[in-house]
């Protein structure tokens, strides 16, 4: 309750379900790290404040009989889940996903060659079953400034097989985290790029501040999962920006912006590994 706004009334029915929530005179992250000017230490702060939601969220386990369930749900979360938002995206693709692809100048595998990588690489990383919030990004966190704690709004509550639940892999929750944080998502959101495109050759770029990099290079050197490092859940960060291609069907030139920023981020992670 500490790390959500008051709940003022809620309904779930068969037909509908719908709740409202106290309103709070705060801006959500996506809107301070992309039009807002915050110095470094007023970072530092709000990322102590989200240190904090994971530390407690990592305490409440799942009971024993619903982790084979978890982990089935993950599996397809990272794979299913994935090949089926990919193949809805192919007809909008302005590029062959079966064929190798140029990204400023660098020779890279087939889309479709990419997503086997890193799927294996992500279903072999260790579980960390717990509470989660289901969509930990900038969009739904809002900090509170006075009290120096974050706001959770927006939580999933449903896992991709269509059940209501509060438990999932905490380590999800970072890669939706890293993908608003390293990603630059709520950037490209913004229009905050250049992009183009000849063939299967793509030329990239974000317009970012400098405040960010220092909240990435915060990021790499701090341990915000035990035994979790931010280059561990990077396969899992880049798959989120591939599944969410047909999700912004409305602009195709973002998609094919989230497209190129996913093969960035995939150039930056095997270039150490």
């Amino acid at each position: 309750k500490r790390l959500t706004p008051n709940l003022i009334d809620s309904k779930v029915t068969l037909q509908e379900t719908h709740y409202s929530i106290e309103y709070l005179n705060y801006l959500p992250l996506n809107e301070l790290a992309v039009h807002g000017r915050l110095p470094a230490k007023s970072w530092g702060g709000i990322f102590s404040a989200c240190l904090e939601y994971f530390e407690e969220a990592i305490q409440t386990q799942p009971p024993e009989g619903m982790l084979v369930k978890l982990e089935k749900n993950r599996e397809a979360l990272i794979d299913w889940k994935t090949r089926q938002r990919l193949t809805e995206f192919e007809q909008y693709a302005e590029i062959n996903l079966h064929q190798s692809v140029e990204l400023n100048g660098m020779a890279l595998p087939s889309v479709y060659q990419i997503v086997d990588d890193l799927i294996a690489v992500s279903l072999q990383k260790k579980l960390h079953f717990s509470v989660v919030h289901g969509d930990f990004c900038f969009s739904n966190i809002i900090y509170d400034s006075r009290s120096k704690v974050i706001k959770l709004i927006d939580p999933r509550g449903i896992n991709s097989l269509g059940e209501a639940t509060i438990y999932g892999d905490l380590v999800y929750d970072l890669a939706k985290f890293s993908h608003s944080v390293v990603g630059f998502y709520d950037f490209i959101l913004a229009g905050a790029f250049s992009l183009e495109m000849n063939g299967q050759s793509i030329q990239f770029e974000i317009e970012a501040n400098e405040v960010m990099e220092e909240l990435i290079s915060l990021m790499q050197r701090t341990e915000i999962i035990k035994g979790v490092k931010i280059k561990d859940v990077m396969p899992l960060v880049i798959l989120l920006f591939l599944s969410m291609l047909p999700l912004h069907a409305d602009s195709i030139r973002r998609q094919h912006a989230l497209l190129a920023n996913a093969l960035r981020l995939y150039c930056d992670y095997k270039g150490t590994v």
